[in-house]
C-alpha cells in the first residue's frame, strides 16, 4: 500500500539535540550528589522525562524520593531550556519541505514537553501544536505504542499507509508495536547492525539519505 503519512521522533530525528539533553541530564543528577554515565541517558532515549529520571535513578541505585525525582526533572529541563539552540540533523528542513510539497500527512512524536522544543518545532517547521505529541499527553512513554497510536489518530490514516521515523531503540520498539513499519537514522551512539537488530526496516545516515530514498520505501 503506498505511503501517505510520517510520524517523526524529534531528538536525534529533527534535532542533534540528544548531546544538550544528555548534558542537562548529567548536570541535574550530579546537583545531588549523583553520577550519571551519560550512555545511559541515550538508551532510555523516547521515554517521557519522568520516566527516564526515574528509570536512570534506578538504574545507579539512587534511592529518589517523589520530590526528588520531581525536582531532578524539572532541573534538567531548566538547563536544557537554557541552552543553545540545537542544529537541525542534516536534511531535516529540506525533508519536512519535500512532504509538505508533495501533500503528505505528518506530525511529529516526542517524550519531551520543554516549550523550547514545541516552540522550534512550530517555528522551523511551520508546524501547528495540535500537529505535535508530546510527553504531556501520553500516559505510557516509549516504548509503549501509545505515543505513536496516539500520531496516528491525529493523521487519521490507516496504518499500513504511515511510517514512523526513529534513531532510538525503545522509539523504534514503539513504533513497532503500534504495527508501523520504521525509518531508524544513524544520528546516535548505535551502529546499522544495533539498529536492523532493533528491528528497523530500514536504516539511513541521516534525513537527507532518507529523503534521497523516499521513493523506495513503499
Amino acid at each position: 500500500m503506498q505511503t501517505k503519512g510520517f510520524l517523526f521522533d524529534v531528538d536525534g530525528v529533527l534535532y542533534d539535540s540528544m548531546p544538550q539533553h544528555a548534558k542537562a541530564c548529567v548536570q541535574a543528577f550530579s546537583e545531588y550528589g549523583l553520577t550519571v554515565p551519560e550512555r545511559l541517558i541515550y538508551l532510555y532515549e523516547g521515554m517521557t522525562e519522568g520516566e527516564a529520571i526515574r528509570t536512570i535513578g534506578l538504574d545507579i541505585h539512587a534511592e529518589l524520593t517523589e520530590e526528588t525525582l520531581n525536582k531532578i526533572v524539572e532541573r534538567k529541563r531548566l538547563l536544557f531550556n537554557e541552552d543553545a539552540r540545537p542544529p537541525l540533523i542534516r536534511g531535516a528542513k529540506e525533508l519536512v519541505e519535500h512532504l509538505q510539497i508533495n501533500h503528505f500527512e505528518f506530525c511529529m512524536v516526542t517524550g519531551s514537553y520543554q516549550q523550547k522544543t514545541i516552540a522550534m518545532i512550530q517555528e522551523d517547521f511551520g508546524m501547528e501544536r495540535e500537529d505535535i505529541v508530546t510527553g504531556k499527553e501520553i500516559t505510557h512513554g516509549k516504548p509503549h505504542p501509545e505515543p505513536f497510536l496516539l500520531g496516528l489518530k491525529k493523521l487519521k490514516l490507516p496504518v499500513s499507509e504511515v511510517i514512523a521515523i526513529e534513531n532510538a531503540p525503545l522509539g523504534i520498539e514503539s513504533a513497532k508495536s503500534a504495527g508501523l513499519k520504521c525509518v531508524a537514522l544513524k544520528t546516535g551512539l548505535l551502529s546499522e547492525a544495533e539498529l536492523k537488530k532493533c528491528k528497523a526496516d530500514w536504516v539511513f545516515q541521516d534525513c537527507a539519505e532518507l529523503l534521497r530514498q523516499l521513493s523506495y520505501l513503499n
